[in-house]
């Protein structure tokens, strides 16, 4: 399908969608994964190229073959790579801060959760009485919970909708892996608990490995685009008619422009030229960009080139006859996306990524104009506690604060790796 002749929509395609998010905001005031069984229990067979153990409790063989021999470092079930001691320093060596507070110990202790008290709401964005912010959601891979627990996926929604006006929420980003298998019965249930959202709180999709056919990642065989033909509002383009994958929206929020760019699992470099076109059209529009398999959990960009330790890289799934990577794919990982499209284009200021399994990252790097984009990963599905990403924007305070909170369990994750600040320079 790939191959086919593809033609993008135009920028002006977009209007209709753009009205619809204004008039929004003014009513508001303001994984990683693979397995080699049928691990869906649905009669499916998932073919991947992991050969080890179940690393995210999703009934999927998990371990890639790789040489990643981390520990289970914060005793939440995942493998832990981030031993650093990082303090802000540049952990690889490539000129990025890498930041963070691991000190390599348990992250997800008791000491490091905090209680949201009984006003949740009000705790997430409390600054001293100053109301004027605005919160991102973005929810983690969800693959676990449309499997086993989709009252919990209904119930995280349900509170998006319900906080959308204390909080401010402007947008809700997804980063792929809705479901183990591309069976219906776990696209049902993730597709109920996103179109809770519907003519709320607007959302955009992104696909993850699971959200396709094993083995038919180049072929497009999802069933995703059966269960979202389209978002409430729609999306302002789209690299390819009636489909979901790939596409940009176009947010006004308070009187700050956005556009949000949603890349594939995996994107080729033929989407990648698509996203690129689509960044020089907006060029004066600050830009977030999500897709799935982007950044590691040690603060790294996935680079299988130079980190053949890295699990799951995306080329690891793109093998040739020889079961050795296959260069010719036309795929790409983490850093090539940097080389090919973040780094060059001056207005992308946040990539938000899932996929691994081994806990949160984040990446502060320089683009080619010498301007901070920040890079986060945060992959919360291997338990039923619910918890997601709320980014706050402050632009009395000139900061983005980022938190990991769970409306089912009313808690924090206070650790360095899951709450923290940083400065950020809105316009005047």
């Amino acid at each position: 399908m790939r191959n086919a002749m593809q033609t993008p929509l135009g920028p002006n395609s977009g209007l209709h969608g753009v009205l619809v998010l204004m008039a929004m905001a003014a009513m508001m005031s303001l994984s990683a994964c693979g397995g080699d069984k049928d691990n869906g229990n649905d009669g499916g067979t998932d073919t991947g190229t992991d050969t080890g153990s179940d690393a995210d409790g999703d009934g999927d063989s998990d371990t890639n073959s790789g040489s990643d021999a981390d520990t289970d470092s914060d005793a939440d079930g995942d493998t832990d790579t981030d031993g650093d001691t990082d303090g802000d320093s540049d952990t690889d060596g490539d000129g990025d801060s890498d930041t963070g507070s691991d000190t390599g110990t348990d992250t997800n202790s008791d000491s490091n959760v905090g209680d949201a008290g009984n006003d949740a709401a009000a705790d997430a964005g409390s600054d001293g009485g100053d109301s004027n912010f605005w919160t991102i959601i973005v929810l983690p891979d969800m693959q676990f919970y449309s499997k086993s627990y989709p009252s919990i996926f209904n119930d995280q929604t349900s509170w998006i909708v319900d906080q959308a006006e204390t909080l401010h929420i402007a947008f809700v980003l997804t980063v792929g892996d809705f479901v183990t298998v591309n069976r219906t019965v776990q696209w049902q249930a993730a597709s109920d608990a996103m179109h809770i959202l519907d003519n709320h709180v607007p959302y955009i999709l992104a696909t993850g490995n699971h959200d396709y056919t094993t083995n038919q990642w180049l072929e497009d065989v999802t069933l995703i685009n059966d269960y979202f033909p389209t978002t409430i509002p729609p999306p302002s383009g789209r690299y390819m008619e009636n489909h979901i994958e790939n596409t940009y929206y176009l947010f006004s929020v308070s009187g700050m422009d956005w556009l949000v760019v949603s890349l594939q699992w995996a994107p080729t470099d033929e989407v990648l030229d698509w996203a690129d076109g689509v960044l020089k059209s907006y060029s004066t529009t600050s830009a977030i960009i999500i897709t799935h398999a982007y950044l590691y959990c040690d603060s790294t960009r996935y680079d299988h080139l130079t980190r053949p330790d890295q699990s799951y890289n995306p080329h690891s799934y793109f093998l040739n006859d020889a079961g050795i990577i296959d260069e010719d794919a036309g795929i790409n990982d983490g850093e090539e996306i940097w080389q090919k499209l973040v780094r060059e284009n001056g207005n992308v200021r946040f990539v938000f990524s899932g996929h691994e399994l081994c806990g949160p990252g984040f990446l502060i790097s320089n683009d080619d104009d010498g301007l901070p984009v920040y890079q986060m990963v945060a992959r919360h599905p291997t338990s039923a506690d619910g918890y997601f990403r709320l980014v706050e924007f402050w632009p009395g305070a000139q900061e983005v604060r980022v938190k990991t909170y769970s409306p089912i369990k009313n808690l924090y994750k206070t650790d360095g790796k899951n709450q923290f600040s940083f400065p950020y320079a809105f316009p005047s």
